[in-house]
């Protein structure tokens, strides 16, 4: 269980690997234009864990790691509680942008061995 997002529910499956969370995170932030701060969801609403959340839910659900869960609601969390959905929004992005390009130099790497 998440101690920053203890409304999340406990997943029962192989949880996925954190890249492969990342790649889906960042497709379901990306659909979004605003996320809030410190739950997963209020008034329709969501930060970045309830979006990946929601998207899953159409297709069973998402299993991932209480580590990973963790250090997403701590980046989403990060600017504090006067900063926009928008500049928010805009963070976790920039953020999510960075480490799958991390991922992806590093399987770029591991290809050319």
């Amino acid at each position: 269980m998440s101690a920053l997002r203890p409304e999340l529910p406990k997943g029962y499956k192989t949880p996925l690997p954190r890249e492969e969370v990342l790649r889906r995170l960042y497709k379901s932030v990306a659909r979004r234009r605003s996320l809030i701060r410190g739950q997963l969801r209020d008034n329709g609403h969501r930060c970045a864990l309830g979006c990946i959340a929601d998207d899953a839910m159409s297709t069973g659900g998402i299993t991932m790691l209480t580590a990973v869960a963790d250090e997403i609601a701590s980046v989403n969390d990060k600017l504090g509680p006067r900063s926009s959905p928008k500049r928010r929004w805009e963070y976790v992005m920039r953020w999510l942008r960075k480490q799958l390009a991390i991922i992806d130099s590093k399987s770029d790497r591991g290809a050319k061995r």
